[in-house]
């Protein structure tokens, strides 16, 4: 019965919500009639139901509010992983990256016991939403496609062919073949990230974890950015071009707020408990280590943008200066900072080695002891 009913008519579309030109899926309209929220639940139990789990994890919270009703209708129970600090007892914690820092999760040391079929539900259910009920007609040809190369992208990382001249050819080629199938192209990279291992083998960290470090800087400065840009809705020629923006004396006045103002606001205020409270740096740490920091600290998205939109109004020709500046000035602020604190990565490498060396294996390091 319950393949009969349409969810996307129960999901809501709210246009230009939370900020102009986005449009907005609106679950509480599902989540509030009884027969589709019932619907959506059966539906995805069926999807986990044959991996025969045994437990259902919930990532607070959003994931809360599916797995919870799910571990009901597949009969299994459901374990929380929860914000750091909000669990009692011994826990375990697993720090992640963000779009704009990181977050740190923990779950119960007792909680799950080892052999446990335990299924991980949070915004990866987000996704399934995606594929299924807001793609384009379907065209079975280039899906079939995109599956043979994701196919072969899989047997290759697993024996061991991990070079980036023949995955990442793979990897576009599959984004663009689900494009073309009229899947959300998203689902290309969950199922690249999906096929690759993420169990360490060998006493060695896993491929995934690998592959992330090594692509972590890309993902940082240069998918996060550009997606922060299309994400702001920055519209040059709305904002009536650049030489609309670097006129007005707003938008220079917070682009050097950013850079200078951070600067004068962190290193200032640093300088000033030096100089009257006989607080002293870290011997590993001098003054143009913090210089650096400082111009780190000019990277502002959200607030930033936030405060432009408050103060001038969303959608106002002032309100697209601002955000164009807050790109503009977090881009110098981190070229910036790259420039003075990487010719002092040797430096803190030769602290760092000092600090860990251990020359009688005992698992002090020998910095610690007489």
């Amino acid at each position: 019965m319950h393949n009969d009913i349409d969810l996307k008519k129960h999901i809501r579309s709210i246009p230009d919500f939370p900020k102009p030109g986005i449009l907005f899926y609106d679950i509480s309209t599902l989540l509030a009639h009884a027969k589709a929220w019932h619907a959506a639940i059966e539906r995805l139990a069926d999807m986990i139901r044959p991996h025969k789990p045994d437990m259902l994890a919930g990532i607070e919270s959003r994931g809360f509010l599916l797995a919870a009703p799910l571990a009901l209708a597949l009969g299994t129970g459901f374990v929380m992983l929860r914000k750091q600090g909000k669990l009692p007892g011994t826990t375990v914690r697993h720090t992640y990256a963000l779009e704009y820092g990181t977050d740190t999760i923990e779950i119960q040391q007792d909680a799950v016991q080892k052999g446990t079929r335990v299924v991980l539900v949070d915004d990866l259910l987000a996704i399934v939403v995606i594929a299924f009920f807001y793609s384009s007609s379907l065209n079975l040809v280039a899906l079939l496609a995109a599956g043979v190369v994701i196919a072969g992208f899989a047997v290759l990382i697993r024996r061991g062919l991990r070079s980036a001249w023949l995955l990442v050819p793979l990897a576009v080629t599959a984004w663009v073949l689900m494009h073309g199938s009229g899947v959300h192209a998203t689902i290309a990279g969950v199922l690249l990230g999906l096929v690759v291992p993420a169990v360490p083998a060998g006493g060695q960290e896993s491929v995934a974890a690998r592959l992330e470090r090594r692509w972590r800087p890309v993902s940082a400065g240069v998918a996060v950015p550009v997606f922060a840009f299309f994400a702001a809705g920055v519209s040059l020629a709305g904002a009536g071009g650049i030489g609309a923006i670097v006129s007005d004396p707003v938008a220079l006045g917070t682009a050097a707020g950013l850079v200078l103002g951070k600067v004068i606001g962190v290193l200032g205020t640093t300088f000033v408990m030096a100089r009257f409270t006989g607080a002293e740096l870290d011997e590993g740490l001098s003054w143009i280590d913090l210089f650096g920091v400082a111009l780190l600290a000019g990277v502002g998205f959200t607030v930033s943008l936030l405060i432009g939109e408050l103060a001038f109004g969303p959608g106002s020709e002032r309100d697209a200066h601002v955000k164009a500046a807050v790109l503009f000035g977090s881009l110098l602020a981190a070229t910036l900072a790259c420039a003075v604190l990487l010719p002092r990565n040797a430096v803190h490498r030769r602290l760092h080695a000092r600090d860990t060396r251990d020359d009688d294996g005992d698992g002090i390091p020998d910095v610690y002891q007489s």
